[in-house]
């Protein structure tokens, strides 16, 4: 055999290395004993496919060698870049900055300003307790057959238009619209939901309203200046709302209401003073031909108030001594009446000659033997 190193033409430690390396076949020596075969004279031979082959590896390698320091250049030159990107960027933040510096030279005036929006009326929660809510209830589809409507548990919030509720004007007598919340968005309604009532039922006789979150009423003027004006009810229920005294003020000018419940609400006195353009009262007596306040009242609860009644006031200048002039029952249990306010009671009694009880069970005045 030729030695590997032989059979190749060019030098270098390199080619010998890949030849030595190779696994080609090697050319035997000829018959003579020249074993010096020139790669030339065989020119199929595996030699000449390997100096090729050499030839290209070698050249593969410096290629490698020369991409990789050409590559190496890149990465400085993509550093480079880099570095230039960062320049302009602290360039072009030194321009924000500027610009922003300029911004805040400028005028104010110059800059245009939003209005603020309108406020916006939350919705009211709950249901609207109209006509349809009115037959359904009723069970009936003719407005002649509907005279009690019984609407309460509903979570009613609010009332249709008087001109809906107005089909039930001539034969509706007797509402019950309690245990829903007619009163727990009343300020945001433009009409309260009593005076609503006032104007489309002219016949209402009885009206039950408890537990409707109520926190006011109407004054007395805008539910007599309706249609109905509530001048026909004879019972009213208002218990367990969140009603203060004024309550009384505002009811005073009901010319027919016989019964009124303000139990559980929040009334702090008894003997209010009236409001004398809707009572009928002044100062020293009554206005003649127009009847004091609350003219045919006989029954008044004003039990279980939160916090307790702790003062009755002065009834010689409760509506200037016209207050209630038929009352016969006065209930007034669970509340913080004591001793003092029994001279009170007494000179309701003399004025009008007409009370016949006085329910004071859970006062401090029971516990002494006082009147119960």
């Amino acid at each position: 055999r030729l030695p590997k190193e032989e059979a190749i033409p060019h030098s270098g430690a390199r080619a010998r290395r890949v030849v030595m390396a190779s696994e080609d076949p090697v050319v035997e020596a000829d018959a003579d004993g020249d074993d010096r075969v020139p790669p030339h004279d065989h020119p199929g031979s595996n030699e000449s496919s390997i100096h090729v082959g050499v030839d290209a590896a070698a050249n593969d390698e410096d290629d490698e060698d020369e991409d990789g320091v050409e590559r190496h250049d890149g990465s400085d030159a993509g550093s480079g870049s880099e570095d230039a990107g960062d320049e302009e960027g602290f360039v072009s933040d030194e321009a924000d900055d500027a610009s922003e510096a300029d911004d805040t030279d400028v005028a104010p005036a110059s800059i245009p300003k939003t209005p603020d929006p309108p406020p916006k009326t939350p919705p009211v929660r709950g249901n609207t307790l109209d006509s349809r809510a009115i037959f359904a209830r009723c069970r009936a589809t003719d407005a002649a057959e509907c005279t009690h409507a019984t609407c309460s548990g509903g979570d009613f919030a609010r009332l249709g238009p008087a001109r809906d509720l107005a089909i039930f004007a001539a034969h509706l007598v007797v509402l019950d619209v309690g245990d829903n919340a007619l009163g727990r968005d009343a300020d945001l309604l433009p009409v309260h939901p009593l005076a609503i009532l006032a104007a489309s039922l002219p016949n209402l006789r009885r009206l039950r309203a408890p537990c409707n979150a109520f926190e006011n009423l109407p004054s007395a003027a805008s539910i007599a200046e309706t249609a109905g004006g509530l001048r026909k009810l004879v019972e009213l229920d208002l218990g367990y709302n969140s009603l203060d005294a004024s309550a009384l003020v505002r009811l005073a000018a009901l010319p027919r209401l016989v019964t009124l419940n303000l139990a559980g609400n929040r009334v702090e006195t008894l003997f209010v003073e009236c409001d004398e353009a809707t009572s009928g009262t002044v100062p020293g007596g009554t206005v003649p031909g127009v009847p004091p306040a609350f003219p045919a009242l006989e029954r008044l609860d004003l039990s279980g108030q939160s916090p307790r009644m702790s003062a009755l006031g002065d009834v010689t200048a409760a509506c200037a001594g016209a207050f209630a002039p038929n009352l016969r029952v006065l209930n007034l249990a669970d509340n913080d009446v004591a001793d003092a306010h029994v001279s009170q009671l007494t000179r309701l009694y003399e004025s009008t000659r007409r009370l016949r009880e006085v329910g004071a069970s859970g006062n401090p005045v029971a516990a002494k033997g006082g009147p119960g």
